[in-house]
């Protein structure tokens, strides 16, 4: 009879990530090496390397697993409430969401931002905008491309801030202000 292993693929995979994570939060990128990862998560090298090229295709494969995991099922909503003006049907959903994903969150938009995860980021709330809103990027003015980036920069630095200071306000509080802000322009809200 064959014994029964010990831990899951996901199991495994999840352990090396959050042993990485760990050792990202505190070093640079390049101090970081395999050899850290497999002590702190207690499995083999042929373990580690059984899933992961080296320590930068374990970053790559992080950021996309939160990507595809947190952001892709909750940025629609939170658009969808912007546009809407509907702050409590996907509350719920944004929130726990965050929730479970606010750790790495935090390390790739906050103390570790990196570019292909802000830009992709950024080139996905681009699209559901427009999706919503029902425009198609390819014909878009000069001066709505110049708005597109206006509102999609002023979301990102919004929720960079609001992970950074350890959501000092709810999500529906940020979708709120978000409305009018795009509704009233930032001048009136910020002198109101």
């Amino acid at each position: 009879m064959a014994r029964k292993a010990k831990h899951t693929t996901e199991e495994t995979k999840a352990t090396i990530t959050d042993a990485f994570l760990e050792l990202y939060a505190d070093e640079r990128l390049d101090k970081i090496t395999v050899g850290a990862i497999i002590s702190k998560a207690h499995v083999t090298r042929s373990t580690f390397y059984y899933h992961y090229r080296d320590v930068f295709d374990l970053l790559e494969k992080t950021e996309d697993e939160l990507f595809d995991n947190y952001i892709e099922s909750v940025l629609p909503y939170a658009m969808l409430s912007i546009v809407n003006n509907d702050f409590t049907t996907y509350i719920s959903v944004i929130d726990s969401a965050f929730e479970q994903y606010k750790h790495k969150l935090k390390i790739f938009m906050v103390t570790k931002a990196d570019a292909r995860f802000t830009n992709k980021l950024k080139a996905y709330a681009r699209s559901q905008l427009l999706k919503q809103i029902g425009i198609t990027g390819d014909d878009m003015s000069i001066e709505q491309k110049l708005v597109l980036e206006y509102i999609v920069n002023a979301m990102y630095g919004t929720l960079t801030w609001w992970i950074a200071n350890d959501k000092p306000i709810s999500i529906s509080e940020i979708l709120e202000i978000a409305n009018r802000i795009n509704t009233q322009g930032p001048l009136t809200v910020l002198k109101s």
